[in-house]
């Protein structure tokens, strides 16, 4: 069972209403049994239909408690048959303490209301899994499963924020963007509850919340230079109409992108001006001569001992061959490539390098 679908939905037609300006919804509980009003049991004979609703396994769907929830009965395909329909009566708020940053209009607001109240509702469905299955090999399919669900949503929703982030650096003052990042915000959370629940059929998490939120603001530095916004002053809230006005963008080639600067230095604990600087010295350095040539030099210092039998470079092949892409080019103009330049400094590729008293090999002092 896919029980991140709500999560999955907001990527769809169904569901992207909800990022319009047509939102009809005043409050979280509306739009909540909006979303997670469905049928339960469809054409069952008009007979079993009380014992159905009798024997209603209520925490399977997301639900905590008898009085959560509200069962109605409408008519089948044929008169003998009846369907169930199960409508929530609440919401639930976060049961954890997280901090969520207050929302820039009363739309926004009730939309994360609808992400913290599925979050509840993930978990509650998947704790009645974890204690009612009873076969591991079914638990461990279920939380694989879902997991890679949630892998991606959050990978088609990150390609979103990052679009949304580019207009508007500073994302949390604006409905759109806020949203979008705190759909990410919970595919992050749900992630990691579904490792820590789940942890002896999953095995120990791969990456931890930070390194989670670092991946989501990691996007291509082409994106970013592409898009050069200058971010305008919020516009008054529509409170009787729980809309935002709608926002507008002025390009200024001149100021560019400062906060995604600040922000992105900061989760690196880099100085912002740093940042600027390695982005505008990328491809800035030439070398003129044979490649393997300047890989053997960097692979002798790394080799080379001091005194006390410390590399004079100390760096992984893999570090240094990245830097020298992102930094050289070649007498063409064309980057030099990191896969090669890695080749040229693994201790184990002596043949890519040139031999001693070879035309071009220069030896260290």
């Amino acid at each position: 069972m896919n029980h991140i679908q709500t999560f999955s939905e907001l990527n769809s037609e169904k569901v992207k209403f909800l990022l319009s300006e047509k939102f009809p919804y005043r409050d979280v509980l509306s739009l909540v049994k909006e979303v997670n009003t469905r049928i339960i049991y469809e054409n069952v004979p008009a007979e079993q239909s009380l014992i159905l609703i009798k024997s209603f396994k209520y925490k399977a769907f997301g639900y905590k408690g008898k009085n959560d929830f509200k069962l109605t009965t409408t008519a089948g395909d044929k008169p003998e048959f009846k369907n169930i329909s199960v409508t929530p009566a609440c919401h639930y708020s976060l049961h954890d303490n997280f901090a969520i940053e207050p929302a820039p209009d009363m739309r926004s607001k009730i939309i994360v209301g609808l992400l913290a109240d599925e979050f509840e509702r993930i978990k509650c469905r998947a704790l009645y899994t974890f204690e009612t299955y009873t076969v591991s090999e079914q638990i461990k399919v279920y939380a694989l499963k879902n997991r890679q669900f949630i892998k991606t949503c959050f990978h088609n929703h990150k390609a979103g924020f990052h679009d949304l982030f580019t207009l508007n650096p500073n994302y949390l003052h604006y409905p759109v963007p806020y949203i979008h990042f705190y759909i990410n915000f919970f595919l992050i959370k749900l992630r990691l509850f579904y490792e820590k629940l789940f942890v002896d059929f999953l095995g120990p998490g791969k990456k931890n919340e930070k390194q989670l939120l670092a991946e989501l603001f990691q996007m291509n530095p082409a994106l970013l230079h592409k898009k050069c916004y200058n971010e305008p002053t919020p516009k008054p809230i529509n409170e009787e109409n729980c809309i935002s006005e709608q926002i507008s963008h002025s390009f200024d080639p001149s100021n560019t992108l400062t906060s995604a600067y600040e922000l992105i230095a900061k989760e690196h604990n880099i100085k912002s001006a740093q940042l600027k600087q390695i982005l505008d010295l990328a491809g800035k350095v030439k070398w003129n001569g044979n490649r393997n040539i300047l890989g053997d030099v960097i692979y002798q210092f790394m080799q080379r001992k001091d005194a006390k039998g410390q590399p004079l470079l100390d760096a992984s092949p893999d570090v240094i061959a990245s830097l020298i892409s992102l930094l050289a080019i070649d007498s063409t103009n064309a980057p030099l490539s990191k896969a090669t330049m890695k080749t040229y400094l693994l201790p184990s590729k002596n043949e890519k390098r040139p031999k001693g008293g070879t035309k071009g090999k220069i030896d260290i002092i």
